[in-house]
């Protein structure tokens, strides 16, 4: 009786040892990595684990909209909701009209580590939102809810990202203090995006021509705009992968026409890296969002 006892232990041994071996050898080939605990064993794939340089920002997920106000709770609430379960790594919101003394309401751990800039009355405003696990730090903003830039560092990159809501008049103030904050911060790569107020291109970004020669030169970026892009290298993200097609994110009403004037401007070193770029549907305000 002893000796069966004995040998069935030993087949049960033998057995388990034949089913750990197998598991190696299925983790080896899958390229895989595994480990015994009490439970039993998991695996967890080597890229997953690995974080090299493309793969992350390959995978960056980066959300922009101006969401023309805040202040209604509905609104805010259904955003904020539509917003946490889409798990963005960064999120950069124009024209919230939220006051200084209320920015409070725009705090959502969910969405992410908020870097709010707000005016002191109820307009402007932009907010980014980003995961604490690229490890956010403020670099700088300004006091009237115009813009407001955060560093991120990944695989030992420093990105720098500027959320921007231009004036809809005049932009030579604003593209001078913005360049002048961008140059004195250190970073490797520079996105800057949001609402430019302004489009790239007459012909491709605006559903049709205004007679009005004064508005045509109104709605197209100040050539010290275009020189801020090309100084830092960037790029019009949704046109660096869409060369000839036309999509717009505004409506105007007074003109009835339809412009392109929410972007995502990269480093050149980030443009090829990106998967898709997309321009979403209107939902809760009356500009489309950029997606990344």
């Amino acid at each position: 009786m002893r000796e069966k006892k004995r040998d069935r232990k030993k087949k049960k041994k033998e057995t388990r040892r034949k089913q750990k071996q197998r598991k190696r050898e299925v983790c080896r080939k899958k390229n895989r990595n595994w480990r015994t605990t009490k439970r039993g064993w998991y695996q967890s794939t080597l890229m997953k684990m690995t974080t090299s340089k493309n793969a992350i920002l390959t995978h960056l997920r980066i959300y922009s909209n101006n969401i023309n106000g805040l202040n209604s709770p509905i609104k805010r609430r259904n955003l904020m909701s539509q917003l946490g379960k889409k798990n963005f790594d960064i999120t950069a919101l124009q024209e919230t009209h939220i006051a200084a003394k209320h920015s409070i309401h725009l705090v959502n751990r969910k969405i992410g580590r908020e870097f709010i800039s707000c005016d002191s009355i109820k307009k402007r405003g932009v907010v980014l939102y980003i995961k604490e696990k690229i490890s956010p730090t403020l670099q700088f903003k300004d006091m009237e809810g115009r813009y407001i830039a955060v560093t991120i560092v990944i695989d030992h990159q420093i990105i720098l990202i500027c959320n921007i809501y231009a004036p809809n008049g005049p932009k030579t103030k604003f593209i001078r203090d913005l360049r002048k904050q961008i140059s004195e911060v250190k970073f490797d790569h520079l996105i800057l995006l949001g609402d430019f107020n302004g489009v790239l291109d007459s012909d491709l970004d605006t559903s049709k021509k205004i007679k009005s020669r004064n508005y045509e030169k109104a709605r197209l970026l100040p050539n010290n705009f275009i020189k801020l892009k090309e100084e830092f290298d960037l790029h019009d993200a949704w046109r660096y992968h869409n060369h000839t097609e036309r999509d717009y994110t505004f409506y105007s009403d007074r003109h009835k026409t339809w412009a392109r004037i929410d972007m995502i401007w990269l480093s050149n070193s980030l443009c090829t890296r990106i998967e898709e770029v997309k321009i979403q549907p209107r939902d809760k305000s009356d500009h489309c969002p950029v997606t990344i």
